[in-house]
């Protein structure tokens, strides 16, 4: 029998984001890939950004001209002047600051602007300045990046020091060259900046513990490295994360929920350890119905690790988190599409367990609103759908329901849509509703099913064209006797992106009364 499966999701997956942003490079503009990432650029206010746009070249010659008389200067405040009209073209909300970088590193000058940074000067206000010009040339490409790197020391070094500003700008700097590859965020970590971080976040000031919050995020992202998350777990982070739950700021709260995101994609044993420690309720005790989207999401992903993993952590988890089926029952039927597909997907997870975990998503009427979602949503939650609703499905009432209630159609509909993963799914829930509702065959070829089935054929998938091949033959050819009842079937192989612990599940039988579809 097929069994349920939960899968787990990585946050922003490294490798899976590279490789996107790279199929999508000549499709946006810098600045739009520059978003895909989550650097962070420090912006003028719209009162001190140059009104007058000027032509390309102009930009360059003015940048050289800038670099040149600063080099000229030896009074610190005219060196300021020289590095504030630099920022102007860093820092400029609707330009992309690409070039500039490109120009301000062909001349050398970041050489310039680390030994600012490391103590070559006594003026902080020219200390600042550097700050920010290296700050922004980190939010480029990995090339650009790297070229920072020399400066990642006195930064650091900021960290424990009492400029308030320079400590802001340093935490920018740090955050943004760990979000760009898990070969520079390694290297900072080399470099001893975790401590300070950590230090940081007793700070009263609620600009610096967000923006921590955020660099750590990134240097956690994306990767199960162990040397990153052994020397984390050297640091007080995980008992400030707790405390920080509690803080009401929704920046903090989003950044902690992020950090913990990535903690739980990366290993069974911590997610454990985090579910001991009663996270999960912290965290949906810090959520409420008017949650910023911004907070919602990274904890959706949070609380969905946490249940990918085995039984034993969601009878863990489910008792704890008092109100988690109410606050997801708002959540898929939210306005925001994300927060409906992060939703759902918690919910599948939840459906991939035991009866005694399934049975109260059936019964608090989850089925009806994925069932909605199936046949009207885009096909991102369509997606996430179908493998809840199969996962509800092993319940022979509920897959009942389902048929009578029209589920059969956009099933095959999404058959018929180029998606590898998806369509693996359809042709195992198909086989169920063909297996074990009377007149399954003639329901689903009613419904164009074997027309559906005969699609998949085009897809370049050995293991699922003849899986269809052998629904048609099995349910619809003339060689019906020739077919192995009992032959095994091969096991369900998902993309890494979609996978969790996937245990198998017990079958649920008869476990969950009839529900009104009307109702929800």
């Amino acid at each position: 029998r097929m069994s349920a499966h939960r899968r787990l999701k990585k946050g922003i997956a490294k490798n899976a984001g590279f490789n996107r942003r790279k199929q999508l490079f000549h499709a946006h503009s810098r600045d739009q890939r520059r978003q895909l990432l989550n650097k962070r650029r420090l912006l003028l206010p719209r009162s001190a950004q140059n009104a007058t746009s000027i032509d390309h070249k102009s930009k360059l010659d003015a940048i050289t001209k800038l670099v040149e008389a600063f080099r000229k200067e030896t009074s610190p405040q005219s060196q300021c002047n020289k590095l504030e009209g630099l920022i102007q073209h860093l820092s400029m909300e609707d330009e992309d600051p690409d070039d500039a970088i490109d120009k301000i590193i062909n001349l050398g000058f970041v050489k310039d602007l680390t030994e600012l940074v490391s103590g070559r000067t006594q003026s902080s206000d020219l200390q600042l300045w550097a700050a920010w010009c290296l700050n922004n040339i980190a939010t480029g490409n990995h090339a650009q990046t790297k070229t920072v790197m020399p400066a990642c020391p006195a930064f650091i070094q900021a960290l424990s020091g009492t400029n308030a500003k320079l400590k802001e700008y340093a935490i920018f700097a740090l955050g943004n060259i760990a979000e760009d590859c898990l070969e520079l965020r390694t290297i900072i970590v080399k470099m001893g900046a975790l401590d300070p971080l950590a230090k940081l976040l007793h700070s009263k000031d609620k600009v610096i513990v967000r923006t921590v919050c955020w660099a750590v995020s990134n240097i956690l992202k994306g990767t199960n490295n162990e040397f990153i998350l052994k020397e984390f777990h050297k640091y007080s982070f995980v008992k400030e994360f707790w405390r920080l739950l509690e803080s009401k700021e929704p920046g903090i709260i989003s950044q902690v929920c992020w950090s913990m995101c990535y903690l739980t994609s990366h290993n069974e044993e911590g997610t454990g350890k985090l579910i001991e420690a009663k996270f999960p309720a912290r965290i949906i005790s810090a959520l409420y119905k008017e949650s910023p989207v911004a907070v919602i999401l990274p904890a959706l992903r949070t609380l969905g690790n946490m249940l990918a993993y085995n039984d034993k952590f969601n009878e863990q988890l489910l008792p704890m988190c008092k109100g988690i089926l109410e606050f997801l029952a708002l959540c898929v039927k939210h306005e925001h599409r994300g927060i409906q597909k992060e939703s759902i997907w918690v919910v599948s997870n939840i459906l991939a367990g035991p009866p005694s975990h399934a049975k109260p998503v059936i019964q608090a009427g989850f089925i009806p609103v994925l069932l909605n979602h199936l046949k009207k949503s885009q096909f991102d939650i369509k997606r996430e759908a179908v493998h809840a609703l199969k996962n509800a499905s092993r319940d022979d009432k509920v897959l009942n329901q389902l048929v009578k209630n029209g589920i059969v159609p956009p099933l095959l509909s999404l058959i018929r849509i180029q998606d590898i993963d998806t369509i693996r799914t359809c042709l195992h829930f198909v086989e169920r509703i063909l297996e074990r509702v009377k007149n399954g065959a003639s329901i689903v070829e009613e419904a164009g099913g074997i027309e559906a089935l005969e699609t998949v054929q085009m897809i370049q998938n050995r293991d699922l064209w003849t899986h269809a091949g052998d629904l048609v033959d099995k349910y619809w050819g003339e060689d019906v006797d020739d077919f192995k009842e009992n032959e095994p079937v091969e096991p369900v192989e998902y993309p890494p992106w979609r996978v969790g612990a996937n245990q198998a599940a017990p079958e649920i039988k008869n476990s969950a009364p009839v529900f009104d579809f009307g109702k929800f």
